[in-house]
């Protein structure tokens, strides 16, 4: 079965246990490019992803088609010789390539395939054919985009009469298959080749995600993965354990070229920081340091000290950086044009006092203190921005008009919690920033109809080119402004609405009869809106992607049942207190959207075990919300724990299961990092998990100093905890904490009357 695969593994590696790395390029291949090989699928009604599903399978022996993938992915000719013919068939790349010795392959009639080379340099195992038995080149070679190949009983022909029209792959589908064909080479990636030239960048990245989840990634995969000729590597360090200062060391040495550089929540030092600078000094263009949280400021220091040239920086989550190494960044990398700096609660205005004048992208979203000083900054300084990202709480007009002036050029705003601007701030913004795309204004709740609609003399706010809009818990907005607003923004792909009681199905008619081409919609706590709304959407909107219904009261379970048959695209649903669903609506919800990877069903009073169950065939699910659910009972959660192994974040808030369950359940979900039982209410059991790194367990009365300290040594990787209203807890749980866990940073601990100053200081 796997015979094919392992003749181009040999011809191409030397060595035919490579033939699952091979499956893999070529199965890649052909999921990258589906209009190249849809003509020649085998069979007549079968899809691509089909052939995708059953060809990535181990055993599964190739045909014609993956051997034309073979010949486009690496850039090489195959010389195709068969039992029943005298010459040769030669299979040749649509790449532009200097000429190589083609490569020979044979079948034969029993559907076996051999790897053939020349006679005078055998290798051990080798089949020795010469070329002469089976005659000289064809004189005019078929090309790989008109192949007509005659019948063999080891190779499916490709009749041109019978072939299908032309189909595409589903975009949702590709990732899923991709996975399967990633997790294959995981598996055997002790006995695969050096694979760093060959791989596409984005299936690499991939790869090193799925080697960090499996903790297979270290120095020895890494040398695999990599090459002297590489200028750009991503390494996602899932376990923040792996890409440690040593493997850092042993990488730059491999890659002395790297001029783009992604170390994505790894565990590193400020040394390894120096060490990476020193090495690359002005070669080194992009560094993204996400999440690596223990990065210091003299780290910073020292990137902005050696590493003049960068473009693009990334400090997100780096939670110890501060305003004066921001300002030296800046003030030592004039080249700037992308920085990264959100979720650091440390900085403040004076971090932005100077900005390059050549930055494109600010993201200092999720920091409280920054106000309309940052924006004057900016205007005064970034005049080619495009993209800011920031909390919005302490904004007012003036710093939004003044950043509309100094930035014409703006296609993203998000502000969130901007309470404090008015419909006059964002008149100004929608006459001066002509490009604007998307657009977050979440809680401006001074903003009203008049906006998008006009009054008197003052003429409506319009956005021509505005593909996203947020106007959640914009009070004020009602029907009459979004109805304006959808018609005069035709680009429209991203509505959200939450918050906001006002609206009604007259929005929703509107949305489905301007916008086919909506991928999301939010519409939670929206209790006015009704199924006629719903079966609208359904009959013209089936892009969704993403669908937030929560607490919308008064849709039926046929209005549901209708909408998810005609959206298979969803990803992430909510459905939380949308009190009639039951079970037919997810079990509907299960069968038609397969690739759903979020999913809250909280407080849904009608659901029963059997409804819960059929959540395992969402095997793509990767967050879970069920809190407050009566039926999801121990045999719920034993079940569901082996048949969806993606789960990184799981909430069980006020779910009764038993102690020992969740003791079994938790290291059964490898990737999990998120976990709430918020409102347990037995005596919570100890557990385990390695890589878990957000933990809420408030209003638990049964959790006891003894339970926190175990549950700080079996989950190192602790970052953020809530204990909130544990009576019974004393500073023993916070100690066992802070040393148990080196990269615990953030604590509730109110309502913990047994907790005292001290403790808090000595943290």
């Amino acid at each position: 079965g796997n015979s094919q695969f392992r003749a181009m593994g040999h011809q191409l590696y030397g060595d035919e246990v490579t033939h699952t790395l091979t499956r893999l390029l070529v199965v890649s291949e052909i999921i990258a490019n589906p209009s190249r090989y849809e003509s020649l699928l085998p069979y007549r009604g079968m899809s691509l992803d089909e052939y995708c599903h059953i060809m990535r399978q181990d055993n599964c022996q190739g045909d014609t088609l993956t051997l034309t993938a073979f010949c486009n992915h690496f850039g090489v000719s195959v010389l195709h010789y068969t039992s029943r013919s005298a010459q040769p068939f030669l299979i040749q790349t649509s790449r532009k390539r200097k000429p190589v010795e083609p490569f020979r392959i044979v079948s034969m009639d029993h559907g076996g395939y051999f790897s053939v080379v020349p006679i005078a340099k055998p290798h051990s195992g080798d089949l020795l054919l010469s070329e002469a038995s089976f005659g000289p080149l064809p004189p005019n070679p078929l090309q790989t985009s008109s192949l007509s190949f005659g019948v063999t009983s080891d190779i499916a022909s490709v009749n041109p009469s019978r072939t299908l029209a032309p189909t595409r792959v589903g975009d949702s589908r590709v990732p899923a298959l991709s996975n399967l064909c990633i997790q294959a080479v995981v598996e055997n990636m002790d006995t695969c080749p050096p694979v760093g030239d060959l791989l596409p960048a984005n299936l690499l990245t991939r790869l090193i995600l799925a080697l960090s989840r499996e903790k297979r990634l270290n120095d020895d995969s890494l040398s695999r993965l990599t090459s002297p000729s590489f200028t750009s590597l991503i390494l996602h360090d899932r376990t923040a354990v792996s890409v440690t200062d040593i493997a850092i060391s042993r990488l730059l040495e491999r890659c002395p070229q790297l001029k783009h550089l992604e170390l994505i929540h790894c565990n590193i030092s400020a040394r390894a920081i120096s060490q990476i600078t020193t090495a690359l000094a002005t070669n080194l263009t992009v560094l993204s340091l996400k999440k690596c949280r223990a990065v210091a400021p003299v780290a910073v220091q020292n990137i902005a000290q050696k590493c003049p040239n960068l473009t693009s920086l990334d400090l997100s989550h780096c939670v110890l950086t501060t305003d004066a190494v921001v300002q030296q960044v800046f003030l030592a990398c004039p080249q700037l044009m992308y920085i990264t700096l959100s979720s650091n609660p440390l900085l403040t205005d004076s971090a932005f006092a100077y900005v390059g004048d050549k930055l494109i992208v600010l993201d200092v979203s999720h920091i409280e203190r920054l106000s309309d000083k940052l924006l004057v900054s900016v205007s005064q300084h970034a005049h080619g921005l495009r993209l800011l990202k920031m909390t919005g709480k302490y904004l007012s007009d003036v710093g939004v008009a003044e950043l509309a002036k100094g930035c014409p050029g703006l296609s993203v705003l998000e502000i969130p919690s901007a309470s404090l601007i008015s419909n006059a701030a964002l008149f100004t913004l929608s006459q001066r920033c002509n490009h604007l795309k998307v657009l977050n204004i979440e809680g401006s709740r001074n903003l009203t109809n008049s906006l998008f609609t006009g009054i008197g003399d003052m003429p409506a706010a319009i956005f021509p080119n505005l593909e996203e809009i947020d106007l959640s818990a914009c009070e004020h907005v009602t029907d009459e402004g979004a109805v304006a607003l959808i018609r005069s923004s035709p680009k429209l792909r991203s509505v959200k609405l939450n918050g906001c009681d006002a609206y009604t199905s007259t929005t929703l008619y509107q949305l489905a009869h301007s916008l086919p081409q909506l991928s999301t919609l939010q519409l939670s706590k929206c209790i006015q809106v009704r199924d006629e709304g719903i079966k609208a959407l359904s009959q013209r909107c089936h892009r969704l992607e993403e669908l937030l219904l929560h607490n919308c009261p008064a849709l039926s379970p046929e209005s549901l049942c209708q909408l998810f048959s005609h959206s298979p695209n969803l990803r992430v649903v909510d459905l939380s207190s949308c009190e009639k669903v039951n079970d037919a609506v997810l079990t509907r919800l299960s069968s038609d959207c397969g690739n759903i990877t979020e999913l809250d069903i909280s407080e849904l009073p009608f659901l029963t075990e059997r409804g819960l169950a059929s959540l395992s065939s969402l095997r793509l699910l990767t967050k879970l919300t069920v809190a407050r659910s009566r039926q999801f009972t121990d045999a719920v959660c034993l079940h569901l724990c082996d048949a969806l192994p993606h789960i990184e974040t799981l909430d069980l808030s006020y779910v009764d299961l038993s102690p020992s369950v969740i003791v079994r359940c938790v290291p059964r979900w490898p990737h999990l990092t998120e976990l709430v039982l918020r409102g347990f209410q037995r005596e919570l059991m100890p557990f385990s998990h390695p890589y878990l790194e957000t933990l809420n367990i408030s209003w638990c009365p049964g959790v006891a100093d003894n339970v926190v300290v175990s549950i700080a040594t079996g989950c190192p990787s602790l970052f953020s905890v809530d204990l909130g209203w544990s009576p019974q807890l004393t500073g023993a749980a916070i100690h066992a904490l802070a040393t148990s866990c080196p990269s615990f940073r953030q604590l509730n601990i109110r309502g913990c009357p047994k907790i005292s100053p001290l403790t808090v200081q000595y943290l």
